[in-house]
C-alpha cells in the first residue's frame, strides 16, 4: 500500500537531480492541464484536498538555479499524485481493500517502484489517479441519472487520458523481415582479413569507398560507369522525402539500376518529422522502401534528422528532449528489422544536440555521422563519421569510421563464395 510505503520512506520518493525524462513528463502534465499550469514563468501545481496551489517560479534557462525550480515542480506534483491517492485508499470506497490487496475498478493496484533517474514512478501514479477519477466520476453521473432522472455525459476534457509518453518506441506496422546482411559481394579479396563469426568464416574489408548519390540525382549509364571506375563498395542511395511519390519512385529507380550492375547498396533518408505521429507515418514509408531491397543491400541505413527543427527549436529544452526522443524511436526501430543505423546532421544542428547532451548527461544512442560542405572538413575530427559534399564531385563522400557498422556492411559469408 502505498500509505505504508510513504510512512518507511518519509519523503525519499523525491529526485534532487533533473533528468530528461523527468521534463518530459513535467511538460506533458502541464499540457493535460490536471493539476498543473502555468502562467508566463511562473507554474501552479495544486495541493491535495485544498483548492490552493504551489507556485514555482521558473527563472530563465542558464540560471544558476533553473534546474532547481522544475525540480521543486516535479517534487510537487509527486506530493499531490501521493497525497490524493492516499485519500483514497484511506477512504476504502473506490480503491478498496481486499485480502491484503488494494484493488481500482476491479483490478490489483500495481504500486510502482521509485527510481531517482526515471519519471516511471510519476507516469504510474498519474495512471491510477486518471482511473481512480475516472471511477469516481462515474460513480457521481450514475448517482444523478438513478436520483434526478437526468443523463449525464462524461467531460471528455477532463478525463482523457495524460499523453502516453512512457512508450519509448513508436508503433508502426511490419513491413519487412530482418535484413540479410550476409549478401554475396561481387568484390575482389583485396583489403580484406578473414575472421569468424558464430563459428563460420568470413571475409571483412579494412577499407570501403561508399559514394551517395547527389539530392535529386537520377542515375544514367555515365554515372554508372564513372561509379565502376572508381570501385565504389557501396553506393548509398537518398531519398529526399518518403512520403512524395516522385521521390520514392526517383529511389526505386536508382536502386534498381545499382543492384542490375551488381553494386552494394545502402539507403540515405531525409527526415520531416518532427512529432511522433509524423514519424510514424515516416518509419511505415521508409520500412516499406526497404522491404524491396534485395541481397545486394548492405542494411547500411542513414537518416538525417530536421535540422530546421532544431535550429528553431534550439532555446526550447522541451521540444528539443521530445525530439531527440523521437529520432531515437525511429532509430531503435530500424536496427529492430536488422538494419546498420546512423543519425545524419549538420554541424550546426550537432553543436545543438551536444549542448543539450552535456547539460543533460545524456548520450547519443545512435552512432551520429555529420553532412558538411568540403569548406567546412577541418572543423569535422579524424575519428568522426562524416559526409562530405563537394560540388566539384559527381557524389557525396561518405566516411564511417564506427568499426562496428563497417564490418556489418563489409562481412562476407566465405560458404556463399565458394
Amino acid at each position: 500500500m502505498l500509505v505504508q510505503e510513504k510512512r518507511r520512506a518519509g519523503i525519499a520518493n523525491r529526485i534532487n537531480k533533473l533528468c530528461p525524462d523527468h521534463f518530459i513528463w513535467i511538460n506533458s502534465q502541464i499540457k493535460a492541464n490536471k493539476y498543473l499550469a502555468t502562467r508566463g514563468r511562473e507554474v501552479f501545481v495544486k495541493k491535495a484536498g485544498t483548492s490552493s496551489v504551489n507556485i514555482v517560479n521558473i527563472p530563465p534557462k542558464g540560471a544558476s538555479n533553473y534546474f532547481d525550480a522544475w525540480i521543486k515542480v516535479y517534487n510537487y506534483a509527486l506530493d499531490y499524485l501521493e497525497s490524493t491517492i492516499n485519500y483514497a485508499c484511506r477512504e476504502n470506497k473506490f480503491i478498496k481493500n481486499y485480502n491484503n490487496n488494494w484493488l481500482l475498478n476491479g483490478k490489483v493496484i500495481i504500486w510502482p517502484r521509485f527510481n531517482p533517474e526515471t519519471a516511471e514512478y510519476a507516469i504510474k501514479l498519474d495512471k491510477i489517479f486518471d482511473e481512480y477519477v475516472n471511477v469516481k466520476l462515474n460513480y457521481i453521473n450514475s448517482s444523478r441519472k438513478s436520483n434526478d432522472e437526468i443523463r449525464v455525459k462524461k467531460r471528455s476534457t477532463y478525463l482523457k487520458k495524460a499523453s502516453e509518453i512512457d512508450e519509448k518506441n513508436i508503433q508502426s506496422t511490419n513491413y519487412a523481415a530482418p535484413v540479410n546482411q550476409r549478401s554475396v559481394v561481387k568484390n575482389d579479396l583485396k583489403n580484406s582479413k578473414l575472421v569468424f563469426e558464430k563459428g563460420k568464416p568470413v571475409l571483412v574489408e579494412d577499407k570501403k569507398n561508399i559514394q551517395k548519390i547527389s539530392d535529386g540525382d537520377v542515375l544514367d549509364t555515365r554515372d554508372l560507369s564513372k561509379l565502376q571506375s572508381s570501385k565504389t563498395d557501396i553506393v548509398v542511395i537518398t531519398c529526399q522525402d518518403v512520403l512524395v511519390p516522385k521521390e520514392e519512385d526517383i529511389f526505386m529507380d536508382n536502386f534498381e539500376k545499382c543492384q542490375n550492375e551488381g553494386f552494394k547498396t545502402g539507403a540515405f533518408f531525409y527526415g520531416k518529422a518532427t512529432d511522433d505521429h509524423a514519424a510514424a507515418i515516416e518509419l511505415k514509408r521508409m520500412l516499406k522502401l526497404l522491404a524491396k531491397c534485395g541481397s545486394d543491400f548492405s542494411g547500411l541505413v542513414i537518416y538525417s534528422i530536421n535540422n530546421d527543427f532544431i535550429i528553431k527549436n534550439k532555446e526550447s529544452d522541451i521540444n528539443l528532449l521530445n525530439f531527440i526522443n523521437m529520432y531515437n524511436s525511429i532509430g531503435n526501430t530500424l536496427k529492430q528489422y536488422g538494419y546498420s543505423v546512423m543519425i545524419s546532421m549538420n554541424l550546426e544542428s550537432a553543436k545543438i544536440i551536444e549542448d543539450i547532451n552535456t547539460r543533460y548527461n545524456m548520450q547519443d544512442e545512435h552512432d551520429t555521422i555529420y553532412m558538411a560542405f568540403v569548406r567546412d572538413e577541418p572543423d569535422i575530427g579524424p575519428n568522426t563519421s562524416s559526409i562530405i559534399v563537394d560540388p566539384g564531385n559527381d557524389y557525396d563522400i561518405v566516411n564511417i569510421k564506427n568499426k562496428e557498422i563497417l564490418a556489418k556492411i563489409s562481412i562476407k559469408d566465405l560458404n556463399r563464395r565458394i
